[in-house]
């Protein structure tokens, strides 16, 4: 990501997979880091509940979206990373996993979400 963000986007970018993988409570997350940090989180947590992997990807791309540029660069920075992982490992499922993610994300996009995340992930995907 080429832009400057704020504080709280940088807490939000690591704690959503504390929040998705781990007995951290939002309640633990608004006290400590604030309501803004809770809700970018919260836009990019899987909903577990949700047992189809396709539909949940969906879901989370448009949930992410709706919430907002910061909250739906937070969802393609991820995917991103994810990207440069699996490429290097080889590990051709997770890739599949993360096309999916990608095609999910510009789906529900706005256009006047700007950033180099969508870009570099464009390149990708």
């Amino acid at each position: 990501m080429s832009e400057s963000f704020d504080i709280e986007f940088e807490k939000a970018l690591w704690l959503f997979v504390a929040l998705e993988w781990s007995g951290i409570t939002d309640e633990l997350v608004r006290t400590e880091f604030g309501e803004t940090v809770l809700q970018l989180v919260k836009a990019n947590t899987k909903d577990r509940s949700i047992e189809n992997s396709d539909e949940r990807i969906k879901e989370l791309a448009k949930r992410a979206a709706e919430a907002g540029r910061d909250a739906l660069i937070i969802r393609a920075a991820d995917t991103l990373n994810s990207f440069k992982h699996y490429t290097k490992t080889n590990n051709l499922p997770e890739l599949d996993y993360c096309h999916k993610n990608a095609k999910a994300i510009f789906k529900f996009k706005s256009d006047n979400f700007a950033d180099g995340v969508f870009e570099e992930l464009r390149e990708v995907k």
